[in-house]
């Protein structure tokens, strides 16, 4: 036989096979398309002694690109059977394609992406690298939910299993499964039934209030999905992008307009507000049933009757027995307007009622690292860390953030067990300019810390326990995510319009019918 041949080794049986040396003519038109093989290796075993020319290769993997080096013209893959990485060099003999064999340029090649490779393993040479035809991809979303204690992803209505070698990333950054906020839009690559890859395409940074003294205890809107309560300090988690924000209280309406950049801080000023006459709308409401119960910022009305509510944001809820409950958010912003809601009937399940977490009066959850940090829980002021706060079941944000480094947050589920959990995260990371918007380096380390005490005692939960970070094992297999946190990616609908007319803002599930001025 004429020319020179190349041995491919197939992982497991070890058999070699021998192709023409037909290949070198190929070389000399240029890089062409070929159908990855599928079978899989480990690249630390397979033993290579020949020599090999540009488009020869000897061993063969389908993994998932996790790092690329463009200065040292490196690429980082996981195996996604072995769980172990390994880089391999590249040059301008290396070859690119799509997943239907066309050409493609590396900068078209994401971190995140499952592809199909050929290399020499004794150089380390890659010789081509082709997104794979064997799996599938999620483009960016945000119907989906996590659920991390039982390692799966639903999306859309198709449950999908994590796999214990699934990385995550922020843009070329890999991430934990920890520091994903239900704000996140992602991508997701995986194979069959199994997520190997998911993607933070569009992320979310931070609202900081300051000067907002008068609007204490009154409604928050950041555009049209997000509406909170007003506290004395605030840091909130919110999705990247622009922002129309109204903030009220007893009638006192403020209206913004905010961009927010992932991983910063935006910083909205509302000290030049002043107090002024609150105006009133006078709100028809019709209920069914009848007996149902309406509630406005907590307090029970005579739904029979027009109420008079200040302009603004309010926080309703309409309830009857045998029914499914109903809390929303309605915005005041003329003189008068009907609002009609029908409740559902209830089959009689948990999620029918609509009372919030389950509150675990003695427990408490405890913060330990990074010292000295600003830690909030839901968008709300805690304490300096170390700093503990009652322990209420469900799915919480806990933000850290200090002057002069990068704000940080953590999306975790506190179970009902009755026993505390204690944290521990990595430290900040330190960041080139002031992004916190306040002026005082240390907040008062005296304010309660959530729990009335100093005392952070009590039987820790280990197993709640993470460093943070997503730190990867270059040497062995990679740290899977903890069971017991991350979750709690929920789903919203969006609602259109604006804080001027009433309508109701939010996610609208059982059903609200809406008349008048409504959205």
């Amino acid at each position: 036989m004429a020319g020179k041949n190349r041995g491919i080794i197939a992982y497991g049986n070890r058999v070699l096979r021998f192709l023409p040396a037909a290949l070198t003519v190929l070389f000399l038109a240029g890089c062409a398309g070929s159908d990855p093989l599928p079978s899989v290796i480990d690249p630390e075993e397979t033993e290579s002694t020949a020599d090999y020319g540009p488009l020869d290769y000897d061993s063969e993997d389908a993994p998932l690109l996790i790092d690329k080096n463009v200065v040292e013209k490196t690429l980082t893959f996981l195996n996604l059977d072995l769980g172990k990485e390994y880089t391999l060099n590249y040059d301008g003999t290396s070859c690119f394609y799509d997943k239907y064999g066309t050409g493609l340029s590396l900068d078209q090649v994401s971190v995140g992406n499952l592809v199909d490779v050929r290399f020499v393993k004794n150089t380390k040479h890659l010789t081509s690298l082709s997104l794979t035809k064997n799996g599938w991809k999620a483009d960016a979303t945000d119907k989906y939910l996590i659920n991390a204690s039982k390692q799966e992803i639903t999306i859309g209505e198709d449950v999908y299993r994590i796999s214990s070698n699934a990385r995550f990333f922020s843009g070329t950054e890999q991430i934990h499964l920890m520091d994903i906020n239900s704000l996140d839009q992602l991508s997701f690559q995986g194979v069959d039934n199994m997520i190997y890859a998911a993607t933070v395409e569009r992320g979310h940074g931070y609202l900081r209030l300051t000067g907002q003294e008068y609007f204490v205890g009154g409604w928050l809107q950041v555009g049209l999905k997000l509406v909170q309560q007003v506290t004395e300090d605030m840091l909130i988690p919110v999705a990247e992008g622009a922002y129309e924000v109204v903030i009220s209280n007893n009638g006192m309406v403020a209206d913004r307009n905010i961009s927010v950049s992932r991983n910063s801080e935006t910083l909205l000023d509302l000290s030049d507000v002043q107090p002024e006459a609150p105006k009133v709308g006078q709100v028809i409401f019709s209920v069914t049933p009848e007996e149902a119960e309406v509630y406005v910022d907590g307090k029970q009305m005579d739904a029979a009757r027009p109420v008079d509510l200040t302009y603004g944001i309010h926080q309703l809820i309409c309830r009857a027995a045998g029914y499914k409950s109903v809390t929303r958010y309605i915005s005041v912003g003329q003189p008068s307007a009907g609002i009609n809601v029908e409740l559902e009937v209830s089959d009689g399940s948990d999620e029918d009622e609509d009372d919030g977490g389950i509150i675990a009066t003695y427990y408490q959850v405890h913060v330990d690292a990074p010292e000295g940090a600003e830690l909030y829980l839901d968008g709300s002021y805690v304490g300096i860390v170390p700093c503990s706060f009652k322990k209420v079941s469900g799915t919480h944000v806990l933000t850290l953030s200090r002057k002069g480094y990068v704000t940080r947050s953590y999306t975790v589920t506190l179970d009902t067990e009755e026993k505390d959990a204690s944290y521990s995260f990595e430290d900040l990371v330190k960041d080139g300019g002031d992004v916190s918007g306040n002026d005082d380096d240390d907040k008062d380390k005296d304010k309660d810390d959530g729990d009335g005490t100093g005392d952070d005692g009590g039987v820790t939960d280990d197993d709640d326990d993470l460093e943070g970070g997503g730190t990867v094992d270059d040497e062995d297999d990679t740290d899977g995510p903890d069971d017991d946190l991350g979750t709690g990616i929920t789903d919203s609908t969006k609602i259109a319009g604006k804080y001027r007319f009433f309508g109701i803002v939010g996610s609208i599930s059982p059903k609200c019918r809406a008349f008048g001025a409504f959205f």
